[in-house]
């Protein structure tokens, strides 16, 4: 916002500023697809970690993914980002009985 050309409007004698902002929010979205289209998307703000990951899929992939193909018919197929493959990420999809595709 340093080079704004806009106009302000200010009473006469009236201290005034225009303040900038050094970082803006950030704003991320997850989403699912699956072999008919779009499963599931949820937009989220802050870093995505391994536990944040795990709330995504309890609330959004597992319950969508379970109505469209049915429980236990599907696999999940992710990049090696660390978050998907943390400790307690394979824990928790061991544990939900969700099949992982390995990438070769």
């Amino acid at each position: 916002m340093t080079n704004w050309r806009g106009r302000i409007w200010v009473k006469k004698g009236s201290q005034h500023s225009i303040g900038t902002k050094a970082f803006y929010p950030k704003v991320h979205v997850w989403g699912a697809i699956g072999k008919d289209g779009v499963i599931g998307i949820h937009v989220f703000q802050g870093n995505l970690n391994a536990p944040k990951f795990i709330g995504i899929l309890k609330e959004h992939l597992i319950p969508q993914a379970n109505d469209r193909y049915g429980e236990g018919e599907w696999s999940l197929a992710h990049d090696n980002d660390p978050k998907h493959t943390a400790s307690q990420t394979k824990n928790f999809l061991k544990t939900e009985g969700i099949h992982v595709e390995q990438w070769s």
